[in-house]
């Protein structure tokens, strides 16, 4: 089922956004006209000088997301994402992360529900998104979930996280059993998920215990 519609004028901006749709594989609509707006739609991105042309029927039946050149791809999918989700008002934002060698599966949740997933590939990239989800959602709760398959792994995984301030400081880290995460199916996404992205699904909707250090992990829900 599509939830998503795009309408905008801006070309730069409409490129950005549906190659990001469509290299993750969430369906959506480019729209032309707005007239073509179907009621099981259930969100509108568009731009500050599209608004001026969208009816008061169409604003109060459904939720538009307005974006600019200034918003990055990966936050107007989570936003697209959390509208589509009806989590306007969401309070914590989980993310579970399944440690790999070669590639990390990244798991994303609001309030518990999973909304979304993806695979990256190295350190760099993997803490540059979760701040980039910080940022997308600043006043919300933040939690990470890593998973303890190779246990140096993930030493290796919460040392890279805390350098800065800009993680340490705004989120709390679980270390979470990831026994048997890989092994068992999910159905909670459309597109063809990895086995890394399932398993940070798993990770990210289970309890672990809460890091303070490697030598002191209390436990907490």
């Amino acid at each position: 089922m599509v939830d998503i519609c795009v309408y905008m004028h801006d070309a730069k901006l409409f490129y950005l956004i549906t190659h990001k749709f469509r290299n993750e594989e969430i369906p959506f609509i480019a729209l032309d006209n707005l007239s073509k707006i179907h009621r099981s739609l259930r969100v509108l991105i568009t731009t500050k000088e599209e608004l001026k042309e969208t009816s008061a029927i169409i604003r109060s039946s459904i939720h538009i997301l307005e974006v600019s050149q200034e918003d990055s791809p990966d936050q107007i999918l989570l936003k697209a994402l959390q509208y589509s989700k009806n989590l306007i008002s969401f309070h914590t934002l989980t993310i579970g992360i399944d440690p790999g060698r070669r590639m990390t599966g990244v798991a994303i949740f609001f309030d518990g529900v999973f909304v979304y997933s993806r695979e990256i590939s190295n350190l760099a990239e993997l803490r540059q998104y979760i701040i980039t989800s910080f940022q997308t959602f600043p006043t919300k709760r933040k939690v990470i979930k890593i998973g303890d398959g190779v246990i140096e792994l993930t030493d290796q995984y919460i040392n890279h996280l805390l350098q800065g301030e800009k993680i340490k400081n705004q989120s709390d880290i679980f270390i979470v059993n990831e026994t048997s995460t890989s092994k068992k199916p999910y159905n909670g996404i459309n597109k063809v998920s990895s086995k890394h992205e399932k398993a940070a699904m798993f990770i990210g909707r289970r309890t672990g215990h809460l890091f303070s250090s490697k030598k002191n992990k209390k436990k907490a829900n």
